[in-house]
């Protein structure tokens, strides 16, 4: 194993952790639901935000971990680079372990546990971005991304800004709204269907 696999493997593990963090709480909570239908037990009531959250988070996670592997000609192993992707990782596991609940019972509310942690896990997440675009920048020695036209970066500013209104939306709806549509920008940086859509329309 060279030196960069070395450090690849650290930020794999920890980045598996936050994945595992997340399954191991939806794979529960889904388990209490299914229990209290089955039990006719009006309780643990799981709701769409936090699993919405959930599945934003784990797509996030990925989308790092890919931005990462294009970089990988141009990392260098010094204590910088260690350090930052150290925060990066450590942030998203942070986050991750805060998106369910750590001792959920049948009479839990997701809804509620989304509300009291949300704004500290959509800054985490924000965090996240933000450090991983400027330490790409700083690698890279520039802010423009390749492939990416006007369209591409209107859609990362959205992305991005949802991220940020995330912290701060009140309500069932506006949330909803936000996690919805941070949904529909992962699957559209994945497919491209998008600038798809824009060619064909022209």
């Amino acid at each position: 194993m060279d030196r960069l696999n070395w450090v690849f493997s650290l930020y794999a593990v920890v980045l598996a952790l936050a994945l595992t963090e997340v399954l191991t709480g939806l794979a529960r909570s889904i388990g209490l639901r299914h229990n209290a239908v089955r039990q006719n037990h009006d309780g643990h009531r799981l709701g769409f935000l936090t699993p919405l959250l959930a599945i934003f988070l784990m797509l996030d996670i990925t989308s790092f971990w890919l931005v990462a592997w294009t970089l990988q000609d141009r990392i260098a192993v010094t204590p910088l680079t260690l350090a930052s992707g150290l925060l990066v990782t450590g942030l998203y596991y942070v986050a991750a372990s805060w998106v369910f609940p750590e001792e959920a019972d049948r009479g839990s509310d997701l809804d509620h546990h989304f509300f009291r942690q949300k704004g500290l896990i959509f800054s985490l997440i924000f965090a996240s971005n933000i450090t991983t675009f400027m330490g790409r920048s700083w690698l890279v020695g520039s802010f423009a991304i390749p492939g990416f036209h006007r369209y591409d970066y209107i859609e990362l500013g959205f992305y991005y800004f949802l991220q940020a209104a995330g912290i701060l939306a009140a309500g069932n709806r506006a949330n909803l709204i936000v996690l919805v549509s941070l949904l529909l920008l992962t699957l559209d940086f994945t497919t491209g269907a998008g600038p798809s859509l824009l060619r064909w329309l022209h």
